[in-house]
């Protein structure tokens, strides 16, 4: 059922199969991975800890916890979790990945960076890997040792969103309009996002283009009103096209 997406049917065989083997730690991994479907993250942080409970050597229970915790923000946790496991399988890709991922959000970019190095020093095919190595040494200001990563991880990935993201980022940093606009085209060929329209509404107001301007800003808008980048753009390219 759970495989249909029937998260009701799922629920309802997975209450009784933990009723008849409470013992059994692929029941319990399977209810975390119910109630994380289902928006029910508490309850899928104690379905894989008692899953833990059964079997503290799983993988996918300490990486269901860690990731359950993660995406709570609970990241100090979510840090202690994923090193738990790798004590056990020192070679999970997912676990270092990430484990880089946890440290990011909680600001320790160089932690982060370590987690990235570990893999591609088992992984260098490992295009995530390059990419979120590229976005924290770019919040370390590294623009340079960004750009490399994240060329690398686009050479193994053309089609890699998140890097194609960073690239925009990287482009608007150094006020490159041109090739600003035609990296976030791609990107928003792919997902649209308001922040993408808008980075590249203000390219093109960085090239005098504010018919184009206005329009990447409107679509910001209609994806996002209450977008003050958005509307604030809008304004400057009225202001400009009336020049």
């Amino acid at each position: 059922a759970f495989d249909r997406g029937d998260l009701e049917s799922a629920r309802r065989e997975n209450d009784g199969a933990i009723q008849l083997k409470p013992q059994d730690d692929a029941a319990w991994l399977l209810r975390g991975h119910i109630f994380r479907k289902d928006g029910n993250i508490p309850g899928a942080i104690e379905a894989f800890a008692a899953a833990l409970k059964q079997n503290g050597e799983s993988e996918e229970g300490w990486l269901g916890l860690a990731s359950a915790l993660h995406e709570v923000e609970r990241y100090d946790e979510a840090v202690e979790a994923y090193d738990r496991l790798l004590k056990i399988h020192p070679r999970s890709i997912e676990a270092w990945i990430d484990k880089g991922a946890a440290l990011h959000a909680r600001q320790d970019y160089r932690g982060a960076i370590a987690c990235y190095d570990k893999v591609l020093g088992m992984r260098p095919e490992r295009a995530a890997a390059w990419n979120n190595k590229g976005a924290a040494l770019l919040r370390l200001g590294d623009e340079p040792g960004a750009a490399r990563c994240i060329d690398e991880a686009l050479h193994l990935d053309p089609d890699f969103y998140d890097a194609i993201a960073n690239r925009v980022v990287l482009c608007r940093k150094a006020s490159r309009h041109g090739e600003t606009v035609l990296w976030a085209d791609r990107a928003l060929r792919i997902r649209e996002a308001p922040w993408l329209w808008v980075v590249k509404g203000q390219a093109h107001l960085g090239l005098g283009e504010s018919t184009l301007g206005m329009k990447a800003f409107d679509r910001a808008l209609a994806l996002d009103p209450k977008s003050q980048e958005a509307r604030s753009g809008l304004s400057k390219a009225k202001l400009l096209r009336q020049k």
